[in-house]
């Protein structure tokens, strides 16, 4: 239960605060006449209920369509951040033919937040563990994109690539433990080219390996994943459920990061209008211990409004927050090697640069791929040009020539 109450001032300790949009049906829709209705025509029959729980709106941009809830603390159940989901984004919102609010960001008091530890290791253990905390480097990341892939063929790829200079590799998100790809052999042979690469070259390159199951089975792949050697997981967390994040997070067992896969299509509002990744889904799983969170960046091709909520989540996952373990951004739009310059210009150096097929499908193969997109950071780092830099280096030329140099490098 929700009203309009713009005298109210919220005790920060006391309340959790949401901002929420509500979006336009077309680019031509007045916001004015989504959020001002709404919000005066249930006034009437929620001041009848008992004010001691019930929400305001105590910040309203008609212009702009957002709007500021504060919550009583008492309405959340602490530690059952599914319950908070169930309050933040439940019943309040029968609108009936008004588009639903989407819940952008929330502030949690420090008795809510206590309940829970953050990433076991984020941004510094993960740095820590491949070995780029004196360089602060971004990481190269790639995803087996090739759905269908024997474990052989993985590990094959994964010899290639992580020889190339890529830090992470990820499942595909579909692949779990099906019978042309069983998980364990799937992590001893992966697990096995990347102690080659790191033997041969002294490459650190974590292997995160998709538990995704039922919130009961999580834990279980996770024993099966790590008994045969992975040195990450990952989780698809809004098809398993925020609480299996939880449950991996918190089980001592699980001595090895995790890796929380977003689908974009969960950052995403109404795209044709307004597009961004939310602080709020960013800011609960960087709660519930998520070391490496994605976020939907974007092409550089893509409106400002993408890259401004990429910024956001990004704060969302380093910012100083009451002693919760900063998580490591993962940055899963990166199109090309001609858009690394825009995107470390736009987030930094602490992000990890997550390719695709633009590493596998470089002429020379994925090794080449990947030492593409590397020197394309190297040239980002320096303040060099893509082009400058590619007249010195075969494959970032290649890259350039098969692909483009990217909408703002």
């Amino acid at each position: 239960m929700c009203y309009r109450d713009l005298n109210y001032e919220p005790d920060p300790e006391r309340n959790l605060l949401a901002r929420y949009l509500i979006p336009p049906k077309s680019p031509e829709a007045a916001t004015r006449v989504a959020v001002a209705p709404w919000l005066w025509t249930k006034a009437d029959a929620l001041r009848r209920a008992s004010g001691a729980y019930v929400a305001r709106a105590f910040r309203v941009d008609e212009e702009g369509g957002v709007f500021d809830v504060a919550y009583p603390v008492e309405l959340f159940e602490p530690s059952n951040v599914t319950q908070w989901l169930s309050v933040l984004t439940g019943t309040l919102f029968g609108l009936g033919t008004w588009d639903a609010p989407v819940l952008l960001d929330i502030w949690m008091p420090e008795s809510l937040m206590a309940h829970f530890g953050g990433p076991k290791f984020g941004l510094e253990g993960v740095r820590r563990i491949v070995g780029t905390d004196s360089t602060r480097r971004p990481h190269l990341g790639m995803a087996f994109g090739m759905f269908g892939m024997t474990a052989e063929e993985m590990s094959a790829v994964a010899y290639e690539v992580g020889g190339g200079g890529a830090r992470l590799l990820r499942d595909d998100v579909a692949l779990t433990d099906q019978g042309f790809c069983r998980l364990p052999n799937r992590v001893v042979n992966v697990m096995e080219a990347l102690d080659r690469v790191r033997e041969e070259g002294g490459q650190r390159v974590l292997y995160a390996v998709n538990v995704t199951a039922d919130a009961a089975e999580v834990l279980d792949r996770a024993d099966t994943a790590i008994e045969n050697g992975a040195n990450c997981l990952m989780v698809d967390v809004l098809s398993a459920g925020l609480s299996s994040l939880s449950r991996l997070s918190e089980d001592a067992s699980v001595a090895v990061p995790i890796h929380a896969h977003v689908a974009p299509r969960a950052h995403r509002v109404q795209e044709r209008v307004y597009a961004t990744p939310t602080s709020a889904l960013t800011k609960l799983l960087r709660l519930l211990g998520g070391d490496q969170i994605e976020m939907a960046i974007g092409s550089p091709r893509r409106s400002d409004a993408i890259l401004a909520g990429s910024r956001a989540c990004k704060g969302a996952m380093l910012e100083e927050w009451r002693g919760i373990g900063r998580a490591f951004p993962v940055v899963i739009d990166v199109v090309d090697p001609g858009d690394v310059h825009s995107v470390i210009g736009e987030l930094g150096r602490d992000i990890v640069v997550l390719a695709d097929e633009a590493v596998r499908d470089h002429p020379k193969g994925g090794g080449a791929g990947a030492m593409a997109f590397n020197q394309a950071i190297d040239a980002a780092l320096a303040g060099v040009s893509v082009e400058s830099y590619a007249k010195g280096h075969e494959e970032l030329r290649m890259a350039l020539e098969l692909r483009g140099r990217g909408a703002r490098a």
